[in-house]
C-alpha cells in the first residue's frame, strides 16, 4: 500500500480533530438547548399554577367549580398545549376538566399531594408515542376556603419540534463543515509545506558534477532553518568530499606519470636496437629504481587516500624524539654524504604520540632539507622544550607537540638548513598537497 502524502495525513488528522470538536460542540449545545427548555417549560407551568390559584380564589366553593367555569376557560383561552384537572380531595373523578390530556395526568401523578397551599410538585411524563409531557400538581382554595386539588398539564411538542430541527440542521450541516474544514485544512498544510519542496527541488539537481546548490535559509520558517542550514551543510562536506577525490586522482596521475614516462622512454630505448646481455641488465636494473618509486608513491597515495577518510587509526604510545630522529639521519645518511652535508642532531624529549607517523614526519622535513641544502652544507636537528609563546629561529621546519611533562610548554623538533628559503609568495600554499 502506497503511503499517504504527508499533507493528506496532516489534512485527515485536522479534519478528525475538527469532526471530534464539532460533534462535542453540537452534543453540549443540543443538550444545552434542552436543558433551557425544561426550566423554561418549568416556569412557565409554575407560573399558570399561580394564576390558576388565584382565580380558584375567586369560585364561591368547590361545589360551583365546573368545566364551564368562565374564569379558569379565560385563563386557558389560546394556550391549547395547557390541560387542567380540579378535583375535591377523596373522590376519583374530577370536579372539572379542560383539554384532552388532562384525565391522563390524572392517572399518572400522585393521587395524594401533601403541603401547603403554595407548593407545586413538578412531574415529567411521556405519553406514547414518545410523546413528552410535563405536569404540576398542588392544592388550591375557593373563597371559602375549601381545598381543592389542580392538576395542570403542558405539552414538550414545540420544545421536541425545536430540537429536532436543530438535530437536522446539525446532521445536515456537519458533513459539509467538516469536508470545508479538511479542504481548508489540506490547502494551508500544502501551503505550509511549500518550503519543504525547495529541499526536494535541490536534492533533485545535486549531482556529483554540481554540488553548488544550495537551500535559501532566510525564505524558509524558524522550524526549517535549523534543517536547511545542516543540509546546506552536508551539500559542502560532499563538495569537499569530491573536490579532494578529483584532486586525489590528479596528485596519483601526475606522481605516476614522471616514472611510467621515465621508464617507457628507457625501454624503447633499450629494444630500439640489439643490446648485449649486460646492457639489458643495467637496465632491468635502472627500471627497477622506477618501480621502486612507483611502490613508494602507490604507498604514500594510498597512506593520504585512508588519512583522508580517518581510516588511519593513531596507536599512541611514549615515543624518544632523539632515538627516532637518529634513525631517520641514519636511514638519510648516504643522501646526505653524496653532497657531503653535515646532519647534527642534539637534544632528547619524550611524547605521546604514533611512532611510524612521527617517523614519516621527521622523514619529510629531513628529506626536504637535504635536498634544498647547498654542497658542504650542514643541517641541523634540535629537539628542545620551549615555554609558552617561545618563537623558534627562522629557515627552519617544527615538528611540536604540547608537553606532557611541563605545563604550559612545548616540546620542538625543528630542523634548520642554509638555502635560498621559500619565496613569500608561496607560502600561503607550502602544506597544499604535492604544491
Amino acid at each position: 500500500m502506497k503511503p499517504l502524502s504527508m499533507t493528506l495525513r496532516l489534512a485527515l488528522l485536522t479534519g478528525l480533530a475538527s469532526a471530534i470538536l464539532i460533534c462535542t460542540a453540537a452534543g453540549f449545545g443540543y443538550w444545552t438547548l434542552g436543558h433551557q427548555l425544561d426550566l423554561r417549560s418549568e416556569h412557565e407551568l409554575t407560573g399558570k399554577m399561580t394564576l390558576v390559584r388565584h382565580v380558584l380564589g375567586e369560585e364561591p366553593g368547590a361545589a360551583q367549580i365546573s368545566s364551564d367555569s368562565h374564569g379558569l376557560r379565560d385563563l386557558l383561552l389560546g394556550h391549547d398545549e395547557l390541560h387542567l384537572a380540579i378535583m375535591r380531595p377523596g373522590e376519583t373523578i374530577p370536579a372539572a376538566l379542560f383539554g384532552t390530556l388532562a384525565r391522563d395526568a390524572v392517572a399518572r401523578l400522585p393521587a395524594a399531594i401533601t403541603g401547603t397551599v403554595t407548593d407545586t410538585v413538578i412531574t415529567a411524563w411521556t405519553l406514547a408515542p414518545q410523546r413528552r409531557l410535563l405536569s404540576a400538581a398542588g392544592e388550591g382554595r375557593t373563597r371559602n376556603g375549601e381545598r381543592v386539588l389542580i392538576y395542570l398539564t403542558t405539552t414538550r411538542d414545540a420544545d421536541d419540534a425545536l430540537l429536532r430541527a436543530m438535530s437536522g440542521a446539525i446532521m445536515l450541516w456537519m458533513p459539509v463543515a467538516l469536508l470545508l474544514i479538511a479542504l481548508s485544512a489540506w490547502l494551508g498544510v500544502r501551503t505550509g509545506l511549500r518550503s519543504l519542496r525547495a529541499f526536494r527541488d535541490v536534492v533533485d539537481t545535486v549531482t556529483a558534477s554540481d554540488l553548488t546548490r544550495r537551500v535559501a535559509v532566510e525564505q524558509l520558517p524558524q522550524e526549517l532553518q535549523q534543517p536547511a542550514a545542516a543540509f546546506n551543510t552536508m551539500l559542502e562536506r560532499l563538495g569537499e568530499g569530491v573536490t579532494r577525490l578529483s584532486q586525489f586522482s590528479a596528485d596519483l596521475a601526475h606522481e605516476l606519470r614522471t616514472p611510467l614516462a621515465n621508464l617507457l622512454g628507457k625501454t624503447q630505448m633499450i629494444l630500439s636496437q640489439a643490446r648485449s646481455a649486460d646492457e639489458y641488465r643495467s637496465a632491468l636494473e635502472s627500471n627497477i629504481e622506477e618501480f621502486e618509486r612507483m611502490s613508494r608513491i602507490a604507498s604514500d597515495m594510498l597512506f593520504l587516500a585512508q588519512a583522508d577518510h580517518a581510516q588511519v587509526a593513531a596507536r599512541h604510545t611514549a615515543v624518544a624524539l632523539g632515538d627516532e630522529a637518529a634513525l631517520v639521519c641514519d636511514y638519510l645518511a648516504l643522501a646526505a654524504e653524496e653532497k657531503n652535508i653535515n646532519v647534527v642532531l642534539t637534544g632528547q624529549a619524550n611524547v605521546d604520540g604514533d611512532r611510524e607517523m612521527i617517523q614519516r614526519a621527521i622523514t619529510n622535513l629531513l628529506s626536504n632539507a637535504i635536498r634544498h641544502t647547498p654542497r658542504d652544507g650542514r643541517i641541523d636537528v634540535r629537539i628542545e622544550t620551549l615555554a609558552s609563546g617561545a618563537v623558534v629561529p627562522g629557515n627552519s621546519t617544527v615538528l611540536s607537540a604540547n608537553s606532557t611533562a611541563l605545563s604550559g610548554s612545548s616540546i620542538v623538533l625543528s630542523v634548520s638548513n642554509p638555502g635560498d628559503g621559500i619565496a613569500a609568495e608561496h607560502l600561503d600554499r607550502i602544506f597544499e598537497r604535492f604544491y
